[in-house]
């Protein structure tokens, strides 16, 4: 499963649902500030975006009910498994405009949401609809069916943001890591055993790094990294070297800044704190923190914390030497391998 710094990258592999370490807890805004529903949403709202947020409304909706998910699963119309239903609102299964329709008409039934209206339901639906029409993910094909879904929306943040901060006090972010270099941080997870596996994983890794090629629409990938993560040898001087040169290389791309913070910074901000991403889509107000440790990915999407890690990143940033100076210490890092 992803471990730490999983998402931009070290040492992980894809998480599967239920395992231990694949837990995910999300801070979700409050209603000022949310993706408004309306009709053609998806076509300005990236698609997993839109889904998370439709899953959101449709357990709002239920909790307004004063339905827990058994009562909720019997409602007329739907009466299905409440597992289903729990696999609905957690989003393992594919979303059905019918279900929708039929789920909330059974809430507004119940006489406790008053505001869930008739126009409230249509536009669920219809985007619901429009969900399902979208475009999936690039990823899909690679991911087996227990991928737990924390991986699947990372992945989807990557392919959907408009501008990537990233904050790396370990490894080199795995947007920007040599094959080599990714097959050595899998090799030395103790979850991984089988070659065949390693092999996968390395191949998802490389994979994502295509977003960064978009000929339309790339994303901006604005690093900062501890020195911390340049000094292991990760792989071996070769490997080591090499992904050096790459990490140079890839800094005087026009979408992409690296930026490092040396030890002789001293006492920084997020000193004590591990990696974390600011991903923003193409409404710029529309943003959320990624970040993990050893057991949990944790998504915050209340404005307050959003706006608390773009503070932390642009403060260890003012920390940090240049562009060119930092070119110029990776290309001393590499010369004494």
């Amino acid at each position: 499963m992803e471990r730490s710094g999983c998402g931009c990258g070290s040492a992980g592999t894809v998480p599967t649902a239920g395992a231990a370490g694949a837990r995910s807890r999300c801070s979700r805004a409050g209603r000022a500030g949310e993706i408004p529903f309306h009709r053609g949403v998806v076509g300005s709202v990236p698609r997993s975006r839109a889904k998370k947020k439709l899953l959101a409304e449709l357990v709002r909706w239920r909790k307004e009910a004063g339905l827990t998910q058994e009562e909720a699963a019997a409602v007329k119309f739907y009466d299905k498994s409440p597992a289903t239903l729990s696999n609905l609102e957690a989003g393992k299964t594919r979303i059905r405009s019918g279900d929708v329709h039929n789920l909330l008409n059974g809430y507004r039934q119940t006489g406790r949401a008053p505001e869930l209206t008739p126009e409230v339901i249509d536009d669920l639906v219809q985007l619901a609809h429009e969900i399902a029409k979208a475009p999936r993910g690039w990823f899909e094909p690679l991911l087996g069916p227990g991928t737990a879904p924390v991986f699947r929306e990372l992945l989807a943040y990557e392919a959907e943001a408009a501008v990537m901060q990233s904050w790396q006090p370990t490894l080199v972010p795995g947007l920007l890591q040599t094959e080599a270099y990714a097959r050595a941080l899998m090799k030395a997870s103790p979850l991984l055993h089988e070659p065949e596996e390693i092999e996968r994983q390395v191949k998802i890794r490389i994979e994502r790094q295509s977003v960064l090629d978009r000929k339309r629409g790339a994303p901006q990938l604005r690093v900062v990294l501890w020195e911390a993560a340049l000094r292991p040898v990760i792989g071996g001087p070769a490997v080591m070297r090499d992904q050096l040169e790459r990490l140079r290389e890839a800094s005087e791309r026009y979408n992409v800044t690296v930026q490092l913070l040396p030890f002789s910074a001293g006492a920084h901000p997020v000193l004590n704190g591990g990696e974390f991403q600011v991903f923003t889509f193409a409404d710029p107000t529309d943003q959320v923190v990624y970040s993990e440790n050893h057991t949990e990915a944790v998504h915050r999407e209340m404005r307050d914390e959003v706006e608390q890690f773009t503070r932390l990143i642009e403060d260890v940033r003012s920390l940090a030497e240049s562009v060119s100076a930092t070119r110029d210490r990776i290309a001393e890092f590499a010369a004494v391998l």
